[in-house]
């Protein structure tokens, strides 16, 4: 099982503004959206149309 954070962090910084991180966004990967790029091909069959366009 996972253990994710729940709350805000607050960053102080020099400048007049807030920086702020919150862990509320859902369903996130650390993959940079690979997995959905993969669900995405297999439902539109990207993969197999740029194949068929590429001589071997």
């Amino acid at each position: 099982m996972t253990d994710c954070a729940t709350n805000r962090m607050h960053f102080e910084t020099e400048a007049a503004l807030t920086v702020e991180a919150a862990f509320d966004g859902g369903r996130i990967t650390s993959d940079g959206g690979l997995l959905w790029l993969s669900e995405a091909d297999e439902e539109l069959g990207l993969c197999e149309a740029i194949s068929e366009c590429v001589p071997e």
